[in-house]
């Protein structure tokens, strides 16, 4: 006896190609669950991205980064940078929560990356969007350049005149 694959195909379409019918749109929840898949499968991509353009390092988790090494290698981070120093060379990349930091464990690196301002600045944070104006252009938190050495001379010359009164 044989068996065969009975497929009906029937044509729901009008004449112009437009389905016609009536084809309820999916749930809310589906689409919402559909939107979260998308956005995660996105953000594992970009963090997987960006981690293959840093420097090497221990594997990070996506949330947590490599916050958990302390547990592993002792009670302090200093054992735990001189471990991953000798796995990784000098220049590594640690993942504290999402943000990668990029760690220079040799002095003389160090004192080249601080002579250059390319690793001059500071990075974006929500309390310095609170206790800053909209602009950032106060000397605390105004990234390195022209500003910011402006703002510390105004700053030094208010405090050196009621420091010598």
């Amino acid at each position: 006896m044989t068996n065969y694959l009975a497929v009906l195909m029937i044509d729901i379409s009008d004449e112009s190609g437009i389905i016609c019918g009536n084809i309820p749109p999916p749930p809310l929840v589906t689409m919402l669950n559909n939107n979260l898949v998308t956005a995660g499968i996105y953000k594992i991509a970009k963090f997987y991205h960006l981690r293959s353009t840093l420097p090497p390092g221990p594997h990070p988790w996506p949330l947590i980064g490599n916050g958990l090494m302390q547990f592993k290698s002792g009670p302090v981070w200093h054992q735990v940078f001189r471990g991953l120093t000798a796995q990784y060379g000098p220049v590594f990349t640690f993942w504290f929560g999402g943000v990668p930091r990029i760690i220079i464990a040799d002095t003389e690196m160090a004192r080249e990356a601080y002579r250059k301002n390319d690793f001059a600045g500071r990075p974006w944070s929500y309390l310095g969007s609170q206790l800053s104006n909209n602009d950032f252009k106060d000397v605390l938190f105004t990234d390195y350049g022209h500003t910011w050495e402006a703002l510390r001379r105004v700053a030094h010359s208010a405090v050196m005149l009621y420091y010598n009164h």
